[in-house]
């Protein structure tokens, strides 16, 4: 549910280097998209998904703050809980508690 219809899950970017020679060891797929059912804890098909499921906290997050940057196509009448869109009159679904970057005290 929610905003971009056909550009939304976006790919991941082609990664060169060393981390694109990791990616390559790891055998991921640079053009897999990103699942948004798993974004937001409600992927059906588990470890069937074709598209990419982050495992990496900081992955989840970046990638839920990115989608939480556009608007709902439903706005403030969309059905699901846990959007991980924009909405007018209430905040997109976070994943959780929210991963900071640095030091805690």
């Amino acid at each position: 549910t929610g905003g971009l219809g056909g550009i939304a899950p976006m790919p991941v970017p082609e990664v060169g280097g060393l981390l694109g020679l990791a990616a390559a060891a790891s055998g991921q797929n640079a053009e897999q998209k990103v699942c948004i059912k798993f974004l937001m804890n409600i992927c059906p098909n588990g470890d069937a998904c074709d598209m990419k499921h982050p495992t990496n906290p900081f992955d989840v997050n970046r990638w839920i703050q990115f989608f939480n940057k556009f608007e709902c196509k439903y706005g403030d009448a969309c059905p699901a809980d846990r959007c991980i869109y924009n909405h007018p009159n209430r905040p997109g679904y976070s994943g959780g508690p929210m991963i900071l970057q640095g030091t805690s005290l």
